[in-house]
């Protein structure tokens, strides 16, 4: 997975064959959240950059497919 910019406040976070599978939102606070493709937010948890969004998401997924859920 990697970062795309959308625009100022959007990122992208696509995957190997090149789709939108997540999207890094900046909130009105200037922190960022990790949103799934329908817009619902994955944690409330808040993070400092985009980056950090992918890391948590990178993080997210390897958990799902060490269990068999993803």
């Amino acid at each position: 997975m990697k970062l795309v910019r959308y625009n100022n406040d959007v990122y992208q976070i696509v995957d190997d064959e090149g789709g939108v599978k997540y999207l890094a939102l900046r909130l009105a606070n200037g922190k960022w959240g990790a949103y799934d493709g329908n817009d619902v937010r994955l944690s409330k948890r808040s993070f400092v950059n985009p980056r950090q969004v992918l890391a948590f998401i990178a993080g997210r997924d390897a958990l799902e497919k060490e269990r068999g859920d993803g």
